[in-house]
């Protein structure tokens, strides 16, 4: 009656149909698609960013307490924070980005997601494209200009 019951374990569980409703919550690992469409780095080329992200629930109350989908708003904080990380990071830097392990951005964003009940473990940048545009040839000269003998 407007409250919450707790967890109930596997198994064989009664609920009472007018008193009660029951919510199912999957306790797997989930992977969420997350796509930059349009990020700017530290230098100031537009650069588009795909990765992926692993989720699982930790708190199975929280999740189902969620009425928007909390998958669907950690996708977005993951984005915010992938997209936070390239306008931190040199053109010449994003190789490297991708190489490595995206754990310490997974810990920034269950940060923000633990309030849902949900938690991400890992974030992976699969894909750095760079559409070929005036910027692009500009920041080439830039870069020419400042090396030595350039």
């Amino acid at each position: 009656v407007g409250r919450v019951a707790g967890v109930r374990g596997p198994g064989l569980v009664v609920v009472w149909p007018v008193v009660e409703r029951a919510v199912r919550v999957s306790l797997r690992l989930m992977c969420l698609d997350v796509f930059c469409s349009e990020a700017v780095t530290r230098d100031g080329v537009a650069v588009r960013v795909r990765g992926g992200a692993v989720a699982e629930v930790s708190d199975p109350v929280r999740f189902a307490m969620t009425m928007d989908g909390p998958l669907v708003a950690a996708t977005v904080v993951a984005e915010r924070e992938l997209r936070r990380q390239v306008a931190d990071a040199d053109l010449a830097d994003l190789p490297a980005m991708a190489g490595r392990c995206g754990t310490e951005m997974a810990e920034r964003i269950s940060e923000t997601t633990s309030r849902w009940g949900v938690r991400v473990t890992l974030l992976d940048i699969d894909d750095v494209q760079v559409p070929l545009r005036g910027e692009l040839i500009a920041w080439a000269d830039r870069l020419r200009e400042t090396r030595p003998g350039g």
